[in-house]
């Protein structure tokens, strides 16, 4: 059973990469010798699509973690990519349900990390401080449905608090990397990392690196040509990147 889900994982994957678009990184191939956590914007569900088709495998995705229930997936998806308004809610209400199974497949068996949002996110801290102490990298998608900006909505702050749990375990700092995910150019920038600073306190740092991270996106976002601006909800508004 568990040799023929990895079997379909693999299939699904390779499908989805061969129709999906193709997407260029650009990036410092040097860090990736570098214990460091990506944090993007989610485009709807762009973000950790690519993520897991362009990154090498040593990155792992944050993932909510109704994303790997299947009796849950369906609801996640209509409600946050999948509801337009208009003519069409019945069809991808049916549409969310009927592949809820096969996506909470696909994200469990990928590089993933569950995301929870309540007590059990110390196993979230857990997983991803063990896989950062391997060598590996994560990638995060922080935006709440709060609106920020026309680029990127608010972000949630606990993240920064790997920096913390990172430096009392290793005595290193953890690297930040603000990334920008573009659809419609298939690309996504990586800019300068910022890194976790143990002098300061957790709130002073969760402060600090959200707003650096995402003053660095939207500015990345802005120095590019002009194109549409994905917002993170289905239900938003589409902005250019120049206005």
């Amino acid at each position: 059973m568990k040799k023929m889900r990895r079997l379909l994982f693999c299939f699904f994957r390779g499908c989805v990469k061969l129709f999906y678009p193709k997407t260029t990184l650009f990036f410092d191939d040097s860090l990736f010798d570098t214990p460091l956590v990506f944090v993007g914007n989610h485009s709807q569900a762009h973000g950790p699509i690519v993520s897991q088709i362009t990154f090498p495998s040593s990155v792992y995705t944050w993932c909510i973690s109704e994303m790997l229930d299947k009796h849950k997936a369906g609801d996640y998806m209509y409600d946050t990519f999948w509801a337009p308004p208009g003519r069409h809610l019945k069809f991808f209400r049916v549409f969310s349900t009927l592949i809820a199974p096969l996506c909470a497949l696909l994200f469990t068996e990928a590089n993933t990390v569950p995301v929870y949002l309540d007590k059990r996110l110390l196993t979230t801290f857990k997983k991803s401080i063990s896989l950062l102490q391997d060598g590996k990298q994560l990638i995060i998608f922080p935006e709440t449905e709060v609106a920020d900006n026309a680029i990127v909505n608010r972000f949630h702050e606990p993240f920064v608090d790997l920096g913390k749990l990172y430096y009392k375990k290793t005595g290193k700092r953890l690297a930040f990397v603000p990334t920008y995910i573009c659809p419609e150019r298939r690309e996504i920038h990586t800019g300068k990392p910022v890194f976790y600073d143990p002098k300061n306190t957790p709130e002073e740092e969760r402060t600090r690196i959200t707003r650096y991270l995402s003053e660095q996106i939207c500015e990345t976002a802005r120095s590019l040509p002009t194109h549409t601006v994905v917002p993170f909800l289905n239900t938003a508004t589409p902005h250019k990147n120049n206005e």
